[in-house]
């Protein structure tokens, strides 16, 4: 809608921002019209991203993670996931993909992984039972520039839940396996 707004926070990797990102988030809870979060260049080793600050999170409808990094960056993805309600994009790039547990979020229509790499093979098969079970909804996914093998990509092409519309797997290493999955 018009009123649809965006907040962008960049944290350049510096515990000096922490404040004023997660200041700049609780405002952002106390706003119905800022839908569109994104958070770029953040160390969630070093900012608490407390259940307060998720509860504020409430009404985002597309989070934005680009180029963010630290240890509990896969616990916020999971928390955003298993309780916003609202939330149907999901952009995760320039980043360790580290979630083990994908919950259910049948309010998301699009998920991109652009540029990220997977810890280990366990977490791709994670993310691709997690898709196929627990994102009923799911419309498109794009997995681009992921430096993922035909066999992980066979993985996830055969779990991609029935909702699926469009799917980018661009800039990846698929070679006979990968693509005939997509058959």
């Amino acid at each position: 809608t018009g009123n649809t707004k965006r907040a962008s926070f960049h944290g350049w990797w510096s515990q000096e921002r922490n404040a004023e990102i997660l200041a700049g988030i609780s405002m952002f809870g106390r706003d119905d019209n800022f839908q569109i979060l994104e958070l770029k260049h953040v160390d969630f080793a070093t900012v608490d991203f407390g259940d307060a600050i998720i509860a504020s999170l409430s009404h985002c409808r597309h989070l934005d993670l680009d180029m963010c990094l630290g240890s509990c960056l896969d616990i916020f993805v999971e928390s955003c996931l298993r309780r916003l309600i609202s939330l149907q994009h999901l952009t995760y790039s320039g980043a360790v993909w580290n979630v083990l547990s994908f919950p259910a979020c049948s309010s998301l229509k699009e998920l991109c992984l652009e540029n990220c790499r997977f810890e280990s093979s366990e977490v791709i098969h994670e993310l691709a039972d997690g898709l196929n079970h627990q994102s009923p909804s799911l419309e498109a996914i794009k997995l681009a520039h992921c430096r993922l093998s035909d066999e992980h990509l066979k993985v996830v092409i055969k779990r991609l839940p029935r909702s699926i519309k469009k799917v980018d797997l661009s800039g990846n290493l698929c070679r006979s396996d990968g693509a005939a999955a997509l058959a």
